[in-house]
């Protein structure tokens, strides 16, 4: 009983939720959606770019890597000169410009919180 409170004590479990939220980004580059329509399954490692871009005008959609220094409208409206009227956001997680980021980040944010604020208490 007593090793498993040493596991469970909130000193170990924050050390324990630091080294598995660092391990996920350690290493390893951006990965974006890459297409031009809605149904975009392809990914892409980035290169060079920090960002992934989403663009929409319309029916037309643009998923891919981008420089976020790049993401503004002045130079996404030279970028993309057919496209007018078009809304975009610029995101810098993994494949985090599928158009479902909303939905699948709100959850784990919640789960995150609570699990937070249960250390918190322990402390």
């Amino acid at each position: 009983m007593a090793l498993v409170n040493e596991i469970l004590s909130p000193t170990n479990l924050a050390v324990s939720l630091l080294i598995c939220c660092g391990r996920f980004h350690l290493g390893s580059s951006l990965k974006c959606y890459d297409c031009l329509n809605r149904n975009c399954e392809n990914t892409k490692e980035c290169t060079t770019e920090d960002a992934c871009l989403s663009l929409t005008a319309g029916e037309n959609i643009v998923r891919q890597c981008i420089k976020y220094s790049d993401c503004n409208f002045d130079l996404l409206s030279i970028k993309f000169p057919t496209f007018s009227g078009f809304k975009f956001s610029c995101c810098q997680t993994n494949l985090c410009n599928s158009g479902h980021a909303l939905k699948m980040t709100t959850p784990i944010l919640v789960l995150l919180g609570a699990l937070l604020s249960v250390i918190w208490s322990w402390i």
